[in-house]
C-alpha cells in the first residue's frame, strides 16, 4: 500500500518522538524527515546527512532530485 508524504512524515514523527524506541543518529533522522516533507527522499536526505556528519565531504549519486541536497553531487 502507497502512502502520500504527508502520512509518511507523520508516521516517522511518531517513531522519533516516541520515548520507548531508540533510533540512531537520531538529530540527522529528524533534518531528514524535514527534508522529506520538502519534497525529498528519506532516504536519499538521511543518507547525506549521515555521510556528511561521518566527515564525507560530498555523497555520489546518479539521481537528480538527491542531487539538490548539498550534501550530494550529480554522476553524468
Amino acid at each position: 500500500m502507497r502512502r502520500d508524504r504527508e502520512t509518511i512524515a507523520r508516521i516517522l514523527d511518531l517513531i522519533l518522538d516516541n520515548a520507548d524506541i531508540r533510533v540512531e543518529s537520531e538529530k540527522a533522522a529528524r533534518a531528514a524527515s524535514a527534508l522529506h516533507r520538502q519534497g525529498f527522499d528519506f532516504s536519499d536526505a538521511l543518507i547525506g546527512l549521515r555521510n556528511r556528519n561521518s566527515g564525507c565531504a560530498t555523497t555520489l549519486t546518479f539521481d537528480r532530485k538527491a542531487a539538490r541536497l548539498p550534501e550530494f553531487q550529480i554522476l553524468s
